[in-house]
């Protein structure tokens, strides 16, 4: 019996999946560090506590972008296909099963 869904299919999600996290996690924690930077700096922090509190920050930023991919390309690019499959395997003839 063939795969539902290929390996290559997973493969491609995943590659798609990391390259848009990393990206956007670089983008997000970029926009917020320097949010929170320059908020931290008007307040008189010192730099290596701002070092340290933005990484912090940009972190807790990716996560959420990183559910939010995860569901969208999980959804788009694995579950809408296996839905197809498994209609295409229903509607074929029993003799084909």
């Amino acid at each position: 019996m063939e795969k539902l869904i290929k390996e290559s299919r997973y493969f491609v999600t995943w590659l798609v999946f990391w390259i848009c996290s990393a990206i956007g996690g670089v983008v997000l924690g970029a926009v917020g560090g320097f949010v929170v930077g320059a908020i931290l700096g008007a307040a008189g922090i010192g730099a290596n506590n701002i070092k340290v509190i933005c990484g912090g920050v940009g972190f807790i930023l990716s996560i959420p972008l990183s559910y939010i991919l995860f569901r969208v390309f999980v959804g788009n690019m694995i579950v809408k296909k296996a839905q197809k499959r498994i209609q295409d395997i229903m509607q074929e003839s029993p003799t084909k099963r």
